[in-house]
């Protein structure tokens, strides 16, 4: 995605070279392995994983897991036998006057019923203007333990895991001081459940994510430290032709901030969402 007049959008553009389950490198826009699951209620971008008014963001071991803006993408993986696998992935180049650069390595075990997933990263971004000593290190590990059966009807499995990560923000300020309020800790615990019932899928996820700065109460002695809770059950099936299908979404969030000069408050989020699919 390049910023200017003209806007392009394209969500993967890559390219690939190696041996068909031995190794490859991979370079261009796109995802990288992803080892947190939030389960069917919790898509991207939606208000449910947005979550309550200002309340942190889950932590998926993600400074380097998106599709990256400007910023070069190169992965090499390796797949030395049928249920491990290994990526190590890179991110580098400039955008918006920042110079990054960061890795990111996730091996998967893949046992059938039974998956291991773990993942962490390390980036650094760079203000590239001279004399500016705005800066900041990222880095994080994270990863989850996912239950698969596929039962009688292979479109309606029972999926389960558990997810936890915990990331670190360091950020210095243009003058060269510690950026106290963006300098955080961050600790996110997860898990969800998918279950066939009926011909439709049946979905439950909850998260919590706490998460702390380095801006400290000259008088109490208090640091800012805020809480996210968030919570979902979903429903979804086909519709109609089973190429379509309909998932119907309801989600809680309640967010603690506390803040160490402002007061402390509470935010409340609640959800209704109907999402349609066709897929052709």
């Amino acid at each position: 995605e390049i910023q200017g007049d003209q806007h392009i959008d394209t969500d993967d553009a890559w390219a690939k070279f190696g041996r068909w389950d031995a190794w490859d490198i991979q370079v261009g826009r796109y995802e990288a392995w992803q080892v947190y699951h939030k389960g069917q209620g919790l898509e991207r971008d939606t208000l449910e994983d947005l979550g309550a008014a200002d309340g942190p963001d889950i932590y998926e071991v993600n400074y380097a897991l998106y599709r990256q803006d400007g910023f070069g993408q190169a992965a090499a993986h390796l797949y030395p036998t049928e249920w491990l696998r290994f990526e190590l992935g890179a991110v580098f180049g400039n955008d918006l006057g920042f110079n990054s650069v960061g890795v990111r390595p996730a091996t998967i075990v893949d046992l059938g019923a039974l998956k291991f997933k773990l993942a962490g990263e390390w980036r650094q971004l760079e203000n590239q203007e001279e004399g500016k000593l705005q800066e900041s290190e990222q880095r994080g590990v994270g990863g989850s333990v996912q239950f698969f059966h596929a039962g009688p009807d292979v479109t309606l499995p029972v999926e389960a895991g558990v997810n936890a990560a915990f990331g670190v923000v360091d950020r210095i300020d243009p003058f060269g001081r510690v950026d106290v309020k963006g300098s955080t800790d961050t600790l996110s615990l997860g898990g969800f459940l998918n279950a066939g019932v009926l011909g439709a899928s049946l979905g439950l996820g909850i998260n919590w994510t706490q998460q702390g700065d380095r801006q400290e109460n000259d008088t109490t002695g208090d640091t800012g430290r805020f809480d996210h809770l968030q919570a979902f059950a979903s429903i979804r099936r086909s519709v109609i032709v089973p190429e379509a299908t309909a998932k119907l979404v309801m989600a809680y969030a309640k967010a603690r901030l506390e803040p160490a000069y402002d007061n402390a408050r509470d935010n409340e989020m609640y959800s209704l969402r109907v999402r349609v699919l066709y897929s052709f």
